[in-house]
């Protein structure tokens, strides 16, 4: 099971301020299609985990998640997972040790946002993503943020929530985009 709640702490707090409906879904949930579909899901957020993606047994959803069509906002061990699931190339770095850092980005993407603050934590990175995906940042061989337009997917390689002003502008800024792209009210 994925040891997901203290990142998720940071979300269901910001949500709750925006009055945006949230539920907590764990990898490995069975019937997790039917329950998105007969829950009206809009968006999806695929969190960061403790976890590692390259682990054998790693937490996993099903890949046609991919394919519902609902824009998919994923962090961290989501974009690992999707990275994997799609035939990319997650790579763990050579030291083979947890890389902790905080740095500032401008996010551009389908949404803009200006210079902020965001934390980092892996032991794995985005290497390679196929075709049709728009890389956003890098760093070295690092994808740090990449769109897929076609599948409604941002990828990101480090955590909004980790700083306030930093996960006020973003999620502000995604859902704006969100409820003006899909018309979610």
């Amino acid at each position: 099971m994925l040891d997901y709640l203290l990142y998720l702490q940071s979300y269901l707090i910001f949500f709750s301020k925006l009055k945006i409906h949230h539920i907590d879904i764990q990898y490995n949930q069975p019937h997790l299609i039917k329950y998105l579909q007969i829950n009206n899901i809009h968006a999806i957020i695929l969190s960061g985990s403790t976890k590692r993606i390259l682990e054998k047994d790693s937490p996993t959803l099903p890949p046609k998640i991919l394919k519902l069509g609902l824009p998919i906002l994923s962090l961290c061990y989501g974009f690992e997972w999707i990275t994997k699931t799609i035939g990319g190339t997650v790579a763990t770095f050579k030291d083979k040790k947890e890389h902790i850092y905080s740095k500032f980005l401008k996010f551009h993407g389908p949404f803009n946002v200006p210079l902020k603050k965001y934390a980092f934590n892996h032991f794995a990175y985005i290497q390679k993503l196929p075709n049709n995906w728009d890389i956003l940042i890098t760093h070295d061989d690092q994808i740090w943020a990449a769109y897929h337009k076609d599948l409604n997917i941002i990828g990101l390689q480090f955590h909004p929530e980790k700083y306030k002003t930093s996960a006020k502008a973003f999620y502000n800024q995604w859902i704006a985009w969100l409820k003006e792209k899909y018309n979610i009210n």
